[in-house]
């Protein structure tokens, strides 16, 4: 908060003193007044947006942040800056002896409390006709000053013949609903003598303003809950889907997909998180996710995988309650997720892709936030930290505003905040992305210690194939928004990649033919792999039996013997796998 409305406020009192007429006395008080609140409301309504900006509010309320104690302790805290800003101006109309406020200073106390109650409903309400921060605080302080205040007022005196008197009435009625600038002048009015009250004053009681003022803020605030629960609102939506084309699916063996499906669809399953035919659509018609199944269990990390495009994302944001689905059923400790929020959310901790953290708090201040959300207090609370703080490393950056962390300390502070508290459920979106290799590793160590002590479930995106083969314990990927392959690490291995890899150009084989032939007379259990570059040959040979010395004299003799040209011998990894499902997603134009 600057000095500038405080200069108003002086000038309030300063310039009202200097008139003789009583009510251009009373209009140029409010005048003033307005112009010291209006700007400064800018304030008031762009923290908020910020908030919902850089998903923050997202984060809080996944978390377990009610929508109720967000807007009171927001509230509480924006009512201390109007609170010292009107005791600013009583002070000052006592110093200058501005006497027609110093004679009604009851009256001016209460209206004063309304007038700021209002003011800040009316803000936050305001806050939902932008999207970025910046613009609310250009615009917000211009909008109150010129449409809720001058635009009424002129407009009443611009119209104040007999017979146009109805217009000028219309625009301050309409002043007096849409903000509480119209209706603190009226306040002000009635302080003042005034022979023909039907021009300006609706009422001389000193109340009417002031019950108005009250009003403004309970129908302000209810349209701001009823916004905000729109905005977060995770009720299937019916969208017309599939009309834009998408690249078919590998072919595969979909009996674990199939057998996923069922055992997650089954009465008496009690998996923590339980996704049934989830489905996303978005009004383009562009469908996003097709049809997917899953179930997580107890003490068992998840990794959904998928390149870019394949949906990944997008299930992840409907599983955090980030966007909402157009079909399907996704259950977290058996309660759907848009019924019972923020008893469901009370258990999560979610660490999204984007850092969700408030440039000018300090690392334990953040801390502190995310753990009191979790029903830590007091020396519990302070053990939780301590704890976190020294497992990621984050002793030296304590005290430190998150604005002046590097992009890896920013990320590991992001993962703590998911983790104090140990909910039971966790959402963690490339928790490692930008993490140096020591700390990736404390990082898997306590992801890992945390799985077990709590017995938690979790849920993994990302894009290190090595990070996912070392943590998760069941893997789904997702190609088109369908998933091609689900199980351990282990399973994938031996369904889709057993044995070894033979990778030869096709540049490099001079006779298809031959080659082919010379190849299976060679190798026993050898399988042709789709290739869909279509530039090389893809075979996979089976470990049983197999010998790397005789393979690799064999692809020698058959070199020498001028059937190819070049080749490669390679173990099948988990990698390999995934980069074999991932030709086939559908790039798309955006």
């Amino acid at each position: 908060m600057s000095l500038f409305p405080i200069i108003f406020l002086v000038l309030s009192c300063f310039l009202a003193n200097l008139q003789t007429d009583s009510v251009t006395q009373a209009i140029q008080f409010s005048q003033m007044t307005a112009l010291a609140f209006g700007f400064n409301a800018s304030i008031y309504c762009g923290f908020p947006v910020m908030e919902r900006e850089q998903k923050l509010k997202y984060a809080l309320k996944v978390m377990g942040c009610r929508t109720i104690p967000y807007w009171l302790g927001t509230f509480a805290f924006d009512i201390i800056i109007i609170a010292f800003l009107m005791g600013c101006l009583i002070v000052i109309a006592y110093i200058l002896e501005t006497t027609f406020l110093i004679n009604n200073i009851g009256y001016f106390v209460l209206a004063a409390f309304a007038f700021g109650t209002s003011l800040l409903a009316n803000a936050y309400m305001y806050g939902f006709m932008f999207d970025k921060s910046q613009s609310a605080y250009k615009y917000y302080g211009m909008f109150c000053i010129f449409i809720l205040y001058y635009l009424p007022m002129i407009s009443s005196l611009v119209f104040f013949q007999d017979e146009i008197k109805w217009a000028g009435n219309i625009c301050m009625y309409l002043g007096m609903a849409t903000g509480p600038f119209i209706p603190f002048l009226q306040e002000v009015l009635t302080y003042v003598p005034y022979v023909n009250e039907s021009d300006f004053v609706i009422s001389q009681n000193p109340l009417v303003p002031i019950l108005m003022l009250f009003g403004q803020a309970i129908i302000f605030m209810s349209i701001t809950i009823w916004l905000e629960s729109r905005k977060y609102n995770l009720s299937q939506k019916s969208i017309k889907k599939a009309l834009i084309p998408y690249a078919p699916n590998p072919i595969f063996d979909a009996t674990e997909i199939n057998s996923e499906a069922e055992r997650v669809a089954a009465e008496n399953n009690l998996d923590p998180i339980r996704v049934l035919g989830l489905e996303k659509a978005y009004e383009n018609g562009f469908q996003a996710v097709r049809g997917i199944s899953f179930g997580v269990e107890k003490k068992q990390i998840f990794g959904l995988l998928g390149p870019n495009g394949a949906g990944k994302s997008t299930t992840f944001n409907i599983l955090t309650a980030l966007i909402p689905r157009t079909k399907g059923s996704v259950k977290l400790l058996q309660t759907e997720i848009d019924q019972n929020l923020y008893e469901i959310f009370k258990e999560v901790g979610i660490c999204p892709q984007f850092d969700c953290l408030w440039e000018s708090l300090t690392v334990r201040e953040h801390l502190e936030i995310f753990g009191s959300m979790k029903g830590l207090h007091g020396q519990d609370l302070q053990e939780n930290i301590d704890y976190f703080i020294t497992t990621m490393q984050l002793s030296d950056h304590i005290n430190k505003k998150s604005k002046i962390l590097s992009g890896g300390n920013k990320r590991k502070l992001c993962v703590t905040n998911a983790l104090i508290g140990s909910p039971s459920l966790q959402f963690f979106d490339e928790p490692s992305t930008g993490l140096d290799p020591v700390a990736r590793r404390y990082l898997y160590d306590t992801l890992v210690a945390n799985l077990n002590n709590r017995e938690a479930t979790i849920i993994l995106t990302t894009h290190s194939l090595t990070e996912a083969e070392l943590l998760c314990h069941k893997i789904g990927i997702l190609i088109n928004g369908k998933f091609v392959c689900i199980g351990s690490t282990p399973y994938l291995k031996n369904k889709y990649g057993t044995g070894y890899r033979i990778t030869i150009p096709k540049h490099a084989v001079k006779n298809a033919d031959v080659f082919e032939r010379e190849l299976t007379a060679r190798f026993e259990n050898i399988k042709k792999i789709y290739d869909h570059s279509q530039e090389f040959y893809n075979y996979q040979v089976s470990m049983e039996g197999f010998s790397f010395a005789k393979a690799f004299k064999s692809l020698q003799e058959m070199k020498e013997a001028q059937i190819i040209e070049d080749y490669s011998l390679t173990n099948t990894s988990l990698e390999q796998i995934f980069l074999n499902f991932s030709k086939f997603q559908e790039v798309r134009d955006e």
